[in-house]
């Protein structure tokens, strides 16, 4: 599941991608059997008061707009 820790290193990830000359793409891939992305971390949600989900939301937000502003092709495999 997607959550704090996770979106972090997804954006600090696709900031050194971003910033690197050297890097000409990038591949994200899941780990395990089951599913590639199982979604958020309802756990982590369910303990968030609306303030902390708003925040939590933006910043879920702000990595994938990154990832789609990257400026070099993304592979989800």
């Amino acid at each position: 599941a997607l959550n704090t820790p996770t979106w972090r290193d997804l954006k600090a990830a696709f900031e050194d991608a971003k910033a690197d000359v050297a890097v000409h793409g990038a591949i994200l891939t899941g780990s395990g059997d089951k599913a590639f992305i199982a979604g958020a971390d309802i756990g982590e949600l369910a303990h968030a008061d609306a303030y902390e989900a708003e925040e939590s939301s933006r910043f879920g937000q702000e990595v994938l707009s990154l990832v789609e502003n990257l400026g070099k092709p993304v592979i989800a495999a």
